[in-house]
């Protein structure tokens, strides 16, 4: 099997990197690699990608502006990008199956398979049009509405495969989109369950808990930090990650006088014994899709509190693998004291529940079936 990756729109590997994600978007195409397939990644990048090329072990490199001319405007470097399927030409002709990283840049992979009819699994980690009109401002919502649409319904029925990282992402596309049933398939995000793992006599910091992700207002950040000042037991809070919000966040700490800690982007491949550092995760998005943190904390055996909405509640099991509460200050100060109130016996026995669930659904053994599977039928 022969399988080129396009990247999203404007990525490169190096924006990989630097996001401290790169080993664990590699994981599954090196798995592949060892497997005896041959993969090719295709990103947004120039010379500075080749710089990561020997993280890829086996993997092919193919960054976009090594090959044509790199832009200075987003806006030229968008239409430009129509010109990739010609001027890349060999490249997609050597592979047999083109899979998109996200929808927004899918349209390259979409016209290279209609002129070198090829086969296109699209992924859809997180519905874009869905996401977009619950995060943009009316206006915006109408654009993203109309136009959003037409593409996501070109895109979606140019593909042979669709895959979605959960369930109900796959029912807003058959029912919004009218596209055949046993064209989407769901194959969740994986944990790398050998790396994110308990790791006994680590634990520190014994009143805080943890939050990795965005800063962004859909991740409900304000309302967490609400409910840490509403506890009626000390407790404290760190932030991993970056985004918009960080100093209206941090401004808010300072004035509520709550502890808050933000420590910045980390590494993913660093993030485990960090998250043992903690008894605590805490995740109480406004939504979420199929939150990859939230697993990981999961498999290290943690305390998860989460909101109770659609991708927090699909993966949590009340009271049983962690604890679900409204997303409000005063819930969250809830959760927050019932996770810290708990008794040791208690709170073993709600991470070996958490961690076996992840063992059985999202190990990277179990997701490299499904995704291997799926090539061979797409």
């Amino acid at each position: 099997m022969k399988l080129l990756v396009t990247f999203t729109f404007d990525i490169s590997l190096k924006d990989w990197h630097d996001q401290g994600i790169l080993s664990r978007e590699l994981a599954i195409y090196k798995r592949m690699v060892r497997e005896g397939n041959a993969v090719g990644i295709l990103t947004y990048g120039g010379k500075e990608d080749l710089e990561y090329r020997n993280e890829l072990e086996g993997i092919e490199l193919f960054p976009i502006y090594t090959y044509m001319n790199r832009r200075k405007g987003k806006a030229g470097r968008f239409f430009s990008s129509f010109l990739i399927p010609f001027r890349l030409s060999p490249i997609f002709k050597h592979y047999e199956i083109y899979k998109t990283n996200q929808m927004l840049g899918a349209w390259v992979a979409v016209i290279a398979k209609i002129i070198y009819r090829k086969r296109l699994v699209v992924r859809c980690g997180y519905e874009w049009l869905r996401n977009s009109m619950r995060e943009s401002g009316p206006i915006k919502r109408v654009f993203i509405a109309i136009f959003g649409y037409i593409y996501e319904f070109i895109i979606y029925h140019a593909a042979s495969s669709i895959v979605v990282s959960a369930e109900g992402l796959s029912h807003f596309i058959k029912k919004a989109f009218l596209v055949p049933a046993k064209r989407v398939v769901s194959i969740p995000n994986f944990v790398n369950t050998e790396a994110f793992k308990r790791i006994d006599k680590t634990q520190s910091e014994n009143r805080r808990a943890l939050y990795i992700g965005r800063l962004h207002r859909t991740k409900n950040l304000e309302s967490l930090i609400g409910g840490v000042k509403k506890a009626s037991i000390p407790i404290g809070l760190d932030i991993i990650g970056s985004g918009v919000d960080l100093k209206r966040l941090k401004e808010l700490a300072g004035r509520e006088g709550v502890d808050v800690r933000f420590l910045g982007t980390i590494p993913n491949e660093r993030l485990a014994p960090i998250i043992n550092k903690y008894p605590v995760f805490v995740l109480v998005s406004r939504f979420e899709n199929h939150p990859k943190t939230l697993l990981e904390a999961m498999a290290c055996e943690r305390v998860v509190v989460g909101s109770d909405v659609e991708g927090i509640r699909d993966i949590i099991r009340n009271d049983i693998s962690g604890i679900l509460v409204p997303g409000n200050a005063d819930g969250i100060k809830d959760g927050l004291e019932k996770a810290f109130s708990m008794a040791d016996d208690q709170r073993i026995s709600f991470g070996k529940k958490a961690r076996e669930y992840v063992e059985k659904t999202f190990s990277l053994d179990e997701i490299f079936k499904k995704e291997s599977a799926l090539y061979v039928a797409s």
